[in-house]
């Protein structure tokens, strides 16, 4: 849903991907392996992409059967995704990289992006060109097919000629569906996100209040450690096996007070992971006179009608 901005006849640019109709098979057993030649989109529609990546506005909101941001699953054999076998090994890795997510990265297992990263990175490095060229002031992507909802947001690091920009993603899909399961994510947004006892990827969310030594905290604490630390499950008492490091704060990509959740249908404990409601459905306002873009998810059958959403200044 979109305020209109009378004044500003570029305001909100939609675009919506056709990534059926191209896609190469992801998996092995799914048919002939094309490896680094492996697309989502073919070429025409490339080409048509970026004409529309071209044209200049304030929004740019971009459809997508599958999921755009989450990371290539690493845990998996890569000998699994057609884009790894057939000769794409090196151009598989390289794409990864490009987007500092190397080996160990954990993502969706299927129907994504990452299941192509030759083309995703293809794909996050126009879109950055774009935000760096004055096209828009934001990208997002709206997706479905994962019979759940969160939000994303993921910086593409800088590389040459490209200053480094941050890309979100609402994806809502769950009608009657309820795939209440671990799915590690990364790039989702969460209040304030911690690793695994110290070590790895920040997929978890702090569970704020915890109780450390019968004190009660309601932010990180660098008691007993070198750094500051959260439990991640459960408040501390009998949970000792689930803390970690709270990821700094200079790198999140969303304050936490542009953050509102109930946290009443999580699947993971991450606020804005989303599955055990009835329904839900996503939604986007862009409010011209406070100059906001708001991202939301929506829960119409439950009593919290909006399960979490994200503000961001344009």
């Amino acid at each position: 849903m979109f305020n209109k901005d009378a004044t500003n006849p570029n305001g909100i640019h939609l675009i919506n991907l056709d990534g059926r109709y191209h896609r190469s098979n992801a998996l092995m057993g799914q048919g002939p392996c094309e490896g680094a030649s492996s697309t989502i989109l073919g070429e025409t529609q490339w080409a048509w992409l970026q004409a529309e990546l071209n044209k200049p506005s304030e929004i740019k909101v971009i459809g997508s059967g599958i999921q755009v941001l989450p990371p290539t699953n690493q845990d998996r054999n890569l000998n699994d995704y057609c884009a790894y076998s057939a000769g794409g090994a090196s151009s598989f890795s390289a794409a990864n990289a490009a987007l500092n997510e190397g080996p160990g990265v954990s993502g969706t297992s299927y129907e994504s992006w990452g299941e192509f990263p030759q083309e995703r990175t293809r794909l996050l490095h126009m879109c950055q060109e774009s935000l760096n060229a004055g096209k828009a002031k934001h990208i997002v992507f709206i997706s479905g097919d994962q019979h759940w909802a969160e939000i994303m947001a993921k910086k593409v690091p800088s590389r040459e000629g490209q200053a480094a920009v941050t890309l979100y993603e609402v994806t809502a899909s769950g009608i009657d569906q309820s795939w209440n399961e671990a799915i590690n994510n990364p790039n989702r947004v969460t209040y304030q996100k911690a690793n695994s006892s110290g070590s790895g990827d920040f997929v978890y969310e702090c569970n704020f209040p915890f109780i450390y030594q019968g004190i009660t905290h309601n932010e990180c604490i660098s008691t007993n450690h070198n750094a500051e630390w959260c439990y991640h499950k459960g408040n501390g008492v009998g949970d000792w096996e689930y803390w970690g490091n709270c990821e700094p704060v200079n790198n999140l990509l969303v304050p936490t007070d542009a953050i509102t959740a109930s946290k009443a249908h999580t699947c993971t404990g991450n606020s804005l992971h989303v599955c055990t409601a009835q329904a839900n459905y996503g939604g986007i306002e862009v409010d011209w006179v406070t100059a906001q873009v708001k991202m939301s998810i929506f829960t119409p059958h439950e009593s919290d009608p909006v399960a979490g959403s994200v503000t961001l200044d344009l």
